[in-house]
């Protein structure tokens, strides 16, 4: 009677768990460190409009880290690499700048749409009403395109301009796949609102994980219809 070979170390399912929760809080301290300026201001002021201007500074170290969080994350789903701190180090120098190109025009005009929804709330007619519904659906479709800028940022580099078009392009191409990660932020996001928004420290690099999986089809698909001169 033969009996079963040992499994190599490294290859149980437990040992691949273990190693795979590591890396994801590897990851989250990363991206908790470089978002401190952020965590600072929420801690310490008021979510006023008064402190906009602090908020709106602050914020803008978000964009260069979640860059650097989906890239990591998609470097583990594809090359299954386990060296989180190096990548996430890697991946915040590289695309720093080209990353602020797209998401400091996005803060922008998000701080701006804030203070005019506040002025519209503040000065009731039916014109306003309707210049706030706008912007809240113009917000939405923002909120959707930025999605598919950070995810498209982790695999290619493109030009702002045309990293712009492919975003709007995708979003609406691949609609089943915006919509599941429109999906997965909403469900994040109840989590949050009914417990606790500092949860996010804990679960960043999982949710970057979730939308990084579920953003395969897209990120192959713009490799086929786009990339195929470069291969």
């Amino acid at each position: 009677m033969n009996s079963p070979r040992p499994q190599e170390f490294g290859s149980g399912f437990l040992y691949q768990f273990t190693n795979r929760v590591y890396w994801l809080i590897i990851l989250n301290l990363w991206f908790i460190i470089s978002n401190s300026p952020l965590l600072f201001i929420l801690l310490v002021l008021e979510p006023s409009l008064s402190n906009i201007s602090l908020y709106y500074l602050a914020s803008i170290t978000f964009g260069p880290a979640l860059a650097a969080l989906l890239y990591s994350t998609l470097k583990y789903i594809q090359e299954n690499e386990e060296s989180p701190t190096r990548d996430f180090i890697h991946a915040y120098k590289v695309n720093y700048k080209d990353t602020l190109k797209f998401w400091v025009p996005i803060v922008t005009f998000l701080s701006i749409s804030i203070v005019n929804l506040q002025y519209f709330s503040q000065q009731p007619s039916t014109m306003n009403e309707m210049m706030s519904l706008a912007l809240l659906i113009l917000l939405f479709f923002l909120f959707l395109i930025t999605i598919q800028l950070f995810i498209i940022n982790a695999k290619f580099s493109f030009k702002t301009k045309d990293l712009f078009k492919l975003a709007i392009y995708s979003s609406f191409k691949q609609l089943k796949i915006t919509t599941g990660n429109a999906a997965i932020l909403f469900l994040f996001w109840v989590l949050l609102a009914s417990t606790s928004d500092f949860l996010i420290l804990f679960l960043g690099s999982f949710l970057a994980y979730l939308l990084m999986l579920n953003s395969r089809k897209l990120l192959r698909s713009i490799e086929d219809e786009f990339c195929q001169t470069n291969t």
